[in-house]
């Protein structure tokens, strides 16, 4: 399943970033309040809130495609655009500066 190609580039990275953001707040707050600091444990936590967003992005999708319709219309805001469009740039720029210092 690849999700860019599924659902678009703005959905795939806006849900990557919000997979992130909440795997990396539970892993804090593990590490913080239950002092569990182990790589694996986060690693694991990271990776299953990651399959949980796109399989909720596939369950949405299946299930009521005129809300996920609606729902990409609302996440692909003017807002949302930009912040894509910022993260593509950035990568553009990285691949640029990689084919400028290793050239075929």
């Amino acid at each position: 399943m690849n999700p860019v190609e599924r659902y678009g580039i703005r959905i795939a990275i806006l849900f990557t970033m919000l997979s992130m953001l909440i795997a990396s707040a539970l892993s804090e707050y593990l590490a913080v309040t239950k002092g569990m600091e182990f790589v694996t444990v986060h690693a694991a936590i990271g990776g299953g809130i990651g399959l949980t967003g796109q399989f909720l992005i596939e369950e949405i999708k299946q299930s009521a495609p005129k809300f996920f319709k609606s729902l990409l219309n609302v996440l692909t805001s003017t807002l949302i655009d930009s912040i894509v469009e910022t993260i593509v740039m950035f990568f553009e720029g990285i691949k640029r500066k990689i084919k400028k210092w290793l050239p075929k």
